[in-house]
């Protein structure tokens, strides 16, 4: 398989856009918005090609990042939670593959300024995703029989 965005845009929009035909709800507790926010991740990440074993690995890595947050540190633990999600992945692709995760974290700031700014929803969603797609794409895994080096897709 490979990341397709409309999974993540779907999942991020039936519990973040209330405007949104799917619309669910929004989190009912810290702990829900951090369960909600890693099985999104994980049902775009998990498609990631070369493929991994370690997708469940990685959703309980992004959601324990997640729990650490505060509301003081949710501006810089928020973009670990991507970063932790990814570190578990990669080893999931061996032994077919050694595989680097996408170094650094993905930047929100500019969703930042859109949502405070008194953006949709929809918006800071489309952004996320353009974001983070952009980032994770930049992972590297090499064929660990043929030394052929492809990004992650």
């Amino acid at each position: 398989m490979a990341f397709v965005s409309e999974i993540l845009k779907k999942e991020l929009s039936m519990i973040f856009d209330a405007e949104y035909a799917g619309f669910k709800s929004f989190p009912e507790s810290f702990e829900d918005a951090a369960e909600k926010w890693s099985s999104a991740f994980d049902k775009y990440a998990s498609q990631v090609t070369p493929p991994s074993i370690t997708s469940s690995t990685a959703k309980e890595a992004f959601k324990s990042t997640f729990l650490t947050m505060t509301e003081v540190t949710g501006k810089t633990v928020f973009p670990k939670c991507f970063k932790a999600y990814c570190d578990a992945l990669a080893p999931g692709m061996a032994p077919n593959f050694t595989s680097t995760p996408p170094i650094g974290i993905p930047i929100f700031d500019s969703v930042t300024v859109i949502g405070m700014g008194g953006g949709k929803s929809s918006q800071c969603i489309e952004l996320i995703i353009t974001i983070v797609d952009a980032w994770i794409k930049t992972g590297i895994a090499i064929n660990t029989s043929t030394g052929v080096s492809i990004n992650w897709v």
